[in-house]
Formats: structure tokens, C-alpha cells, sequence
């Protein structure tokens, strides 16, 4: 599953963007098995901006783009980037502001829910980006998409076992 892009920061203008020599080596690295090299490379890469998300929060939207990037070109090769872009998130969480730790809150929904097959967890994240930031738009639409996809699954499980009474 393809993960959304994620929102642009409110209210400020866009982080500078990731100098591409750092996200070349970076992905080099992560394809390589350096997972901390590639997050070192990406952090060392990326500018800060006076109202521009934390540099932490901007090198791990980095890696969620390449473990996209990774998983469309084949399939289960983005699951060890997300891995490192949460490990990482995780790390960096409580020094984060409120803004930036409901957007990052929101990239660890995504990543649970699209590569590492955990809803849960994925809601908890959303849930709790929302609590942070409710007008957070990716969280409110992870949500969404974990809640058409449990009614879904609720409505397939009642079929089968309509058809398992009906033919036993």
C-alpha cells in the first residue's frame, strides 16, 4: 500500500528541501544496510527555517518518501526504511513542539499502517496526532481509511459466516 504525502507545515512556509546529494547518499546507504548513516546523512542535509518543521521531523519525512519510493519499485523493500523512520521518530518524539510531534504522530500512523501491517497502532499515532493538532488533515484521513477498511473486513466476516451456516 502507497502511503499519502504528507501535509506541508501549517501555517509556515515549506521546509527547505533536503539537499539532493543527502538523499542520493542517503538512499545508497539505506540500500546498503546503513540505516544510521542514512539518517545521519539526511539531518546533516536538511536546513533548518524559523518557522519551518524541526530538522529531526524533516529528515524522517525523508525517509517515509524513500521507503515509499522503495516499496513502489518492489514490493517489501520500503519495510526496513520504515522500520529506521520509526525507531527514529520514536527517538525524537518528546523533544519535539506540539506541531511538529502531531506531523511526525501522523508519518508513524502512516508507517504502521502501510508497511507495518499494525492498525492499532496505526489509530493510536493518528489518534493521538489529532490530539495534538486536530485540524492535522493526514491524520483525520488515515483515520478515516483504517475505518473503511474495519467496516469492510466486519462486513466480509458476517458474509462468510452467513454462507458457513448456509452450507455446512
Amino acid at each position: 500500500m502507497l502511503l499519502a504525502q504528507p501535509s506541508p507545515p501549517p501555517g509556515g512556509a515549506p521546509a527547505r528541501p533536503i539537499a539532493a546529494t543527502a538523499r542520493s547518499d542517503a538512499r545508497a546507504a539505506l540500500k546498503n544496510g546503513q540505516a544510521d548513516r542514512a539518517f545521519g546523512l539526511l539531518l546533516a542535509g536538511t536546513r533548518a527555517t524559523p518557522r519551518g518543521p524541526a530538522v529531526e521531523l524533516q529528515a524522517i519525512a525523508e525517509l517515509c518518501s524513500i521507503a515509499r519510493e522503495l516499496e513502489s519499485s518492489e514490493p517489501g523493500a520500503g519495510r526496513a526504511v520504515a522500520l529506521t523512520a520509526r525507531t527514529e521518530g520514536l527517538r525524537v518524539l518528546p523533544r519535539l513542539s506540539r506541531r511538529d510531534a502531531a506531523a511526525l504522530e501522523s508519518h508513524l500512523g502512516e508507517l504502521h499502517e502501510g508497511f507495518l501491517s499494525d492498525r492499532s497502532r496505526a489509530r493510536a499515532h493518528y489518534q493521538a496526532a489529532l490530539g495534538l493538532d486536530a485540524s492535522r488533515r493526514s491524520a483525520r484521513e488515515g483515520l478515516a481509511r483504517l475505518n473503511r477498511l474495519e467496516a469492510l473486513l466486519q462486513s466480509r466476516a458476517r458474509d462468510s459466516a452467513t454462507l458457513r451456516r448456509r452450507n455446512p
